[in-house]
């Protein structure tokens, strides 16, 4: 009767024990398709942000192109800036220098009306 009892609570432990294997190998089947499902979902972000990477690149090569395009209009208005006083400066010269033409020639007009 003692080897039946003894048999009953290795039965009910080996039981047991299967359960709790059981338990576990469900525990590791629902990791295994959790870390499944984290691995395509990080591949799927490595990608976008692959994509988004190439974005960047071509952004910062506009912006620079851009830069570089404003930096020479900049530098194209200040030589126009400068053609521009410099012409006014030459047309001041040139209406100093005919004043006095002007003015004389009113004198002869005026002597010959008199």
């Amino acid at each position: 009767m003692l080897k039946k009892i003894k048999l009953e609570g290795l039965m009910a432990k080996s039981s047991s024990l299967e359960e709790f294997c059981n338990l576990l190998n469900n525990g590791k089947h629902n990791l295994l398709n959790e870390m499944s499902a984290l691995i395509s979902h990080m591949e799927r972000v490595e990608a976008k942000l692959g994509s988004l990477k190439g974005r960047f690149t071509k952004f910062e090569e506009k912006y620079v192109d851009m830069e570089k395009y404003k930096e020479s209009r900049v530098n194209q208005v200040e030589e126009l800036h400068l053609l521009l006083l410099a012409q006014k400066e030459k047309v001041e010269l040139h209406s100093k220098l005919e004043a006095p033409y002007k003015f004389t020639n009113a004198l002869e007009v005026i002597k010959k009306l008199g």
